[in-house]
């Protein structure tokens, strides 16, 4: 079994490399995310509630329209598109730790 400090040592050597790339990493993903995937959530959202019959949903017909068979696909479909958006988001790091690795 590896003692902790043959493991925490090289992720600290690692972290120090890679740090001055992270910042900017996250930048340009944070960017092309709000530009390009968060409209997707919005058009799905749209795309919802357009079969709900009305155009504005508040309050009660929010709950209704969850409540409702479409409502319960639209929550499922614009869940899946938000978590594959922060999925997206956490892999976006991962090539500037391999790159730096070994």
């Amino acid at each position: 079994m590896p003692i902790i400090s043959d493991v925490f040592s090289p992720a600290i050597r690692d972290f120090r490399r890679v740090w001055p790339q992270l910042p900017t990493t996250d930048l340009v993903y944070k960017v092309i995310a709000f530009a390009i995937f968060t409209p997707f959530v919005g058009l799905a959202l749209r795309f919802f509630m357009s079969t709900s019959g009305n155009s504005v949903l508040v309050d009660q017909d929010i709950l209704f329209f969850v409540l409702s068979p479409i409502g319960m696909v639209a929550l499922v479909v614009v869940s899946g598109i938000s978590l594959g958006i922060i999925g997206l988001e956490q892999a976006s790091g991962l090539p500037d730790g391999y790159r730096f690795s070994g």
